[in-house]
């Protein structure tokens, strides 16, 4: 209830009753996430373009692989560079994209790549797994956990994660919706997405709605393997 008063006061209304994270409450957050995601990407743009854990500008990348811009633009539409646009329609570019891309075609990866840990997000109410989690991953990811998906939606719209690791079955939530969801959204549409789960069951329908990898419940190890990979770290 509680959860469904706050989202509500998002949109001007309270809702009378919530037993589960609602179609409501995700376009709620989706618009919420929206404004966050833009102004955090305006601010970053006025600070230096190449600080470690900033959006890149298509010239910086440019300047890392010695090319030109119309290069840098003709590797974006053919999608050989994950990236993602402002409303303006300019390209922007992750470190962790930046990263994927680099060593991908044996470029040298600057240090400025690799001073930071990678930023992930985890949405799971399992305490034990949280746990698990932290105790393997801290070391070479900086980790936020959420058993609130709203709180880890607005939280993404502030400061966007290089990987969202999420549990498809959360109690009275709909985790193959939100993977839908991320993935329609242009704010997240290329933040990668890791099912972590114990519903192997539903691999298939979770890398259908737009996970970018399915890790079964309790493989940390996998789970480690599988976001270095993602992330780029």
């Amino acid at each position: 209830m509680e959860r469904g008063r706050r989202v509500g006061q998002l949109r001007g209304v309270v809702p009378e009753t919530h037993h589960s994270v609602s179609i409501v409450e995700l376009d709620a957050a989706r618009s919420l996430l929206d404004f966050r995601a833009q102004s955090r990407l305006n601010a970053r743009m006025k600070t230096d373009r190449e600080k470690p854990g900033s959006l890149l500008k298509s010239s910086a990348v440019a300047d890392l692989c010695q090319v030109d811009l119309k290069t840098i633009h003709n590797w974006a539409n053919s999608g050989e560079i994950r990236h993602s646009r402002t409303r303006g329609r300019h390209l922007r570019f992750s470190p962790a994209d930046i990263v994927e891309f680099l060593r991908k075609y044996d470029y040298p990866v600057p240090q400025q790549f690799l001073a930071d840990k990678p930023r992930v997000y985890l949405l799971d109410d399992d305490r034990s797994t949280l746990a698990a989690v932290k105790k393997t991953l801290i070391k070479q990811f900086e980790v936020t956990f959420f058993n609130d998906p709203v709180d880890a939606l607005i939280s993404i719209g502030v400061q966007p994660p290089a990987v969202i690791v999420l549990d498809v079955k959360i109690a009275d939530f709909d985790g193959l919706h939100l993977l839908a969801r991320l993935a329609q959204l242009p704010a997240t549409r290329k933040i990668r997405k890791l099912v972590y789960s114990a519903a192997e069951h539903m691999r298939t329908r979770a890398l259908d709605a737009g996970a970018s990898a399915f890790v079964v419940k309790a493989d940390v190890q996998k789970l480690q393997e599988a976001l270095l990979t993602l992330a780029g770290a």
